[in-house]
Order: C-alpha cells, then structure tokens, then sequence
C-alpha cells in the first residue's frame, strides 16, 4: 500500500512538470492493482486520462473516461471518422442518447445495435426498418436460432406498432423456428442453448400476454434447469411461474405448480418442502372457490378439494385437512358422499390449529438478473463477430459488469494499443489478448476466444485454452472439447489441465459428453477426475457407471474418485450398490465405502 502511494505520488509529480510519458507508465502501472478501493483507483484513472490526452492518445483516453462515466469528456475527445464512429455511438448509447447513436450504427450498418437502440428510443418504426433490414439480407437464414430472435424482435415491434398481421406472420415463424432449434440443440446435448430458446418464448408470452407461450417457456426452462441440477435456480423459476398463475386466476395451473415445487425441494432435500405444500393446499382451495364462482360441476370443485386435502395431509396440517372436508360437506353432491364428508369432518374434531413452522424460499437466494434478455445479446454478439477490441469496449462502460470486469476490459483496451505497431496477426500478440480475454471472466468473451482458437499457430490455441478455464460457463467446455481433438500435443495437454481445474455444478452434462465421445483413457480419467469434483448424485452415479464397466485402470481411477466424496446421500448411494452387487466388483465397493468419511 505505501508503495501504492508513492508512484501515486510520483506520477501527479510527473504530471506537474508535464511529462506526460512518465506520468502515464506510473498510472498504468497502478492500474494493475485491479481490486482497490473506487476512489483511489478513479483518481489514477482520471490522471492516466490527463496523460494519454496530453500525449495525443486522444482514443485511450475517450475509454477511460467511458469508465468513469464521464461521457461528454469522452465524446470530445473522438473525433469523427470511419474509426471512432462504433465508439462514438457506444457513448452517445451509454449516455441516453438512443436517437443519436442509433443513427450512428445505422451508418456503419451496425443493424443490430441500431435496432435495440431505437427500440430505446421509441423510434419503432425505424427499429421495425433496421429488423427487416437483416432479415432482407439473408444473413441469417443458416441460423434458425439468430433468424427466430430476429423475427421476435420484429414480430414484437410490428405489434406496437399496430401491424397486427406482420406481426403474428413473424411470431409465428418465430415461434417455429425456436422449437425446432430447441430440438436440435437439445439433440446434440447443447441443453444451455435449448435453455435460451425457451426463455424467448418466455419473452413472447409475457409481451403478448399469451398464457400458453408463457407455461411452454416457463416448463422447458425447469425441465433444462433440472437435467442441470441447478436447485435454487428451478425454485426460482418455479416461485415466478406460481406468481404470476396467481395474477392470471390460473389457479389449477398454480396450485400444480405448487404441488411439484414440494415434491422436487422434498426430492433434492431443500427445506422449503412444507411451505410449497402449504400454498398447493391453500391454491386448490381457490380452485374450488374461483370454480364455485363460476358455476363449474361439483365434481371438478370435489377434485380440487381432494387434491387439497392430499397436500394437507402430507405437510400433516390436521386442522386444514378437516375444514377441507367441511368444504366438501357443503358441495352439491350426492347424499352418500356429503355425508361421508360429514362423517371424516367429525372424525377430526378434536384436532388442535397449530401453528405450523415452513420455510419459504428465502429473498437473497433471488438473482436480480435472473434472465438475460438473449434476443437482444445473442444477435449482438453475432454483430460484433468476435472483435475482442469491440467487445472490451462495449463492457468498460456497462454497469452490468462488475468493476473488477470493467477495470480488466480498459487494461486490455490499453495493453492493444501499448503494442503499437505490432501487427494484429502477431502469434504473441493474440496469445497476450487470450490471457486478458481470460481474465474477464466474463461470458461475453467466449466468442472472441472461440474465434482465437481457430487461428493456425498452436501457441494461440494454447493461449486460448488455457484462458478458458477462468470462465465458469457450460459452452467454455465446447471450446475445452475442440482443443481436446485438436492435432497438436500441446494444445490437448493445456485442455485437458483446463478440464480438470473448471468443475461447477452444472458443467456435469458437458463433461459426461467428453467423457463418452472421446475414446483416450486420458481424456476419460481427466474427465471421471472433474466429475468426481462435482458433490451430486447424479455424478456419483456416472463414475459407478465407470467402476462397474470400464477397463483396469479407469475402474481405479474410479474408485479413487467415489472414495473421495464425502456427501451422506452419495454414501448411502454406493452403500446401496455395494448391497445389491453379487460380483467380485462387490469387494471394490467395499473398499470404497471403507475410504468413504461422510461429512
């Protein structure tokens, strides 16, 4: 910290007598002390701006001022040109000024970025021009996936702006389209791109207040979220889906919701079993009341009070279980069955109302950006093809990133242009930019990164591959399974490093890909390494799968592996399996469990 201060010092120093080259080594210096406080480091930021200006680098300075949020300062550093012109834009976008940066995109034929931002600015009928413009291009009819989100955006604008036959064309189109994409990315085991179909179609019922897109994206999206055991995520989306079946009186689909929302917390031993139970229970009492109201068959309101009493039961709130059966006394039924409801309500009399003690799923479990609006930032990256310069660019203003991310993007902005005169194409110069990519930990850069590995130099492939396993998402392994096939040794040995070191809990389904596709007993023992990192069942399974069928040496990797957990459940699991094998691999299972220490 004292060391801190002092080139702090050093650096106003230079500044003072103008030596503006000194001054800037000191900041940029400072600048890799990425995880300080925001004042100290916004006061080396704004004086490395004084210097990159006094030193002409009057672009390096417009994005450090983008950072600190000081736009006009920014823009009046650019001036125009064919290579300022996306920056200026960006700026103009960041500051509010929609209007104005969308025609600036429009003139670099940016049709994507004009579209979103005139869509901010209200100007539907020139966003409705920028859509239809990259449909008419035909650049995106070997992408069913691009082309649906392209037509949403469309469909979506056409319908605020009243042309309600072009818009049902495209959504419908749309609407086609994600499910076939959906089918073929669920075919070829891409479950985290099905995901995004599924909550465009989300997108779609909740703009056109469509019910039944709204259930279709909401149960695809549970049903993937499940395959992933991503637990508090299905809650999540499990919580949204009741809310808003409640706000829409659809309260059989509610109170359904409710029902298998307890079932899968009982199932994957979350506490909030009761408290789903609870609100299933109170849900099919609206049920019975909304279809009272309504003058439904008593029989369908006699269902829905059953289906009450089934969930009562099971949280074992007596009490409510008999006012149920008094509710069902009162119904129009026959004689017999009103007074075998009679005759069950006298048989609870004597229950006491206890208060009953359930937990609900708790607020800071809740992720504020729960859904990325992929219809926007798929056709954006698909825009931006991979520039990591523009990429960088577009992160270091955008309070979306953390700081740290946003601090990282200005550094490799700055480290590019330290480069000077080094060729674009320079081998060191992009294994330089992978590693920073790497360090964004972002997913914003795996497409960047994906267009780096395709370069012919094994050293940047190298560098790529390496970079990837600082990025916790599920396609970083797309890229991780293209180095594992790749010609050279080098680039597989780093792919395989990055394989065992990226393990989260739904990197699962991409591994078991690996560990299936590719015949190397390295691979698989990398593979079987990572899984066994991943405290689930359904991984414990996978690598009993591998004990039970594998060769001599996978089968130790194994067992090493199941020795290794500590979770109860994946105890039990393979104390359950050591039971039930009558061969001599029960000796090995055995073993296991002797090496096993639960938590």
């Amino acid at each position: 910290m004292a060391d801190q201060r002092e080139t702090a010092a050093e650096a106003q120093t230079a500044l003072g007598r103008r030596d503006f080259g000194r001054a800037f080594a000191l900041y940029r210096h400072l600048l890799g002390y990425d995880h300080v406080v925001d004042y100290e480091y916004d006061d080396w930021l704004r004086g490395a701006a004084e210097a990159l200006r006094n030193l002409g680098q009057s672009r390096l300075a417009s994005f450090v001022y983008v950072y600190l949020q000081y736009f006009p300062q920014a823009l009046q550093l650019l001036p125009p040109g064919d290579d300022t012109a996306f920056d200026v834009a960006r700026i103009h976008e960041l500051s509010g000024d929609h209007s104005r940066a969308a025609e600036m995109y429009a003139a670099r034929r940016a049709w994507v970025h004009a579209g979103i931002a005139w869509e901010h600015a209200r100007d539907l009928v020139r966003a409705r021009g920028a859509w239809e413009t990259i449909l008419q291009s035909g650049l995106l009819s070997h992408d069913k996936y691009l082309e649906a989100l392209c037509r949403v955006n469309l469909g979506l604008v056409l319908d605020k702006v009243g042309d309600a036959p072009e818009s049902r064309k495209h959504l419908a189109r749309a609407s086609t389209l994600l499910e076939e994409a959906a089918d073929a990315f669920e075919a070829s085991r891409e479950r985290a791109r099905a995901f995004d179909c599924f909550q465009t179609l989300l997108r779609l019922g909740k703009e056109l207040q469509a019910y039944e897109n709204i259930a279709e994206g909401y149960l695809n999206s549970i049903r993937v979220l499940k395959e992933d055991n991503l637990r508090s995520y299905v809650l999540e989306f499990y919580e949204d889906f009741q809310k808003l079946s409640l706000e829409r009186e659809e309260y059989h689909a509610a109170a359904t919701l409710f029902r298998e929302a307890a079932d899968y917390a009982a199932r994957t031993n979350q506490p909030y079993d009761g408290y789903y139970l609870l609100r299933a229970g109170e849900t099919w009492w609206k049920v019975a009341e909304h279809g009272g109201r309504l003058g439904s068959p008593p029989e369908l309101l006699e269902n829905a009070l059953l289906a009450a009493i089934d969930a009562f039961n099971a949280l074992g709130d007596f009490a409510r279980v008999r006012e149920t059966f008094t509710r069902l006394a009162a119904l129009d039924l026959s004689p017999a069955r009103k007074q075998s409801y009679a005759r069950k309500v006298a048989r609870y009399a004597d229950v006491a109302t206890a208060p009953l003690e359930v937990f609900s799923f708790p607020d800071y479990l809740r992720r504020s950006q729960s859904y990325i609006d992929v219809w926007y930032a798929d056709l954006v990256e698909w825009e931006l093809d991979g520039d990591p310069e523009r990429v960088a660019a577009a992160m270091i203003g955008n309070p979306r990133h953390p700081d740290l991310i946003r601090r990282r993007a200005l550094s490799l902005l700055l480290a590019r242009a330290e480069a000077g005169r080094t060729p674009a194409d320079d081998p060191r110069l992009k294994c330089q930019m992978a590693e920073q990519l790497g360090r964004l930990t972002s997913y914003d850069v795996l497409r960047p990164l994906e267009k780096l590995f395709g370069d012919e130099d094994q050293r940047v492939r190298t560098a790529v591959v390496q970079a990837a396993r600082q990025l916790p998402f599920k396609r970083t392994y797309d890229l991780i399974r293209r180095a594992l096939g790749d010609d050279n040794e080098r680039v597989r040995e780093k792919a395989m490093e990055s394989m065992r070191e990226l393990h989260f809990v739904h990197a699962f389904e991409p591994l078991v890909r690996i560990y299936r596709e590719f015949a190397g007993a390295d691979v698989k023992a990398a593979a079987l390494r990572t899984i066994g990192k991943i405290e689930t069942t359904e991984a414990a399974e996978l690598v009993l799968e591998a004990l039970r069928q594998e060769g001599p040496e996978l089968r130790r990797v194994a067992a090493e592996v199941l020795a290794g957990y500590r979770t109860p459940e994946i105890v039990e699991l393979v104390r359950g399996y050591a039971a039930a094998d009558r061969s001599e691999g029960r000796g090995v299972l055995e073993d296991v469990l002797r090496r096993m220490r639960p938590l």
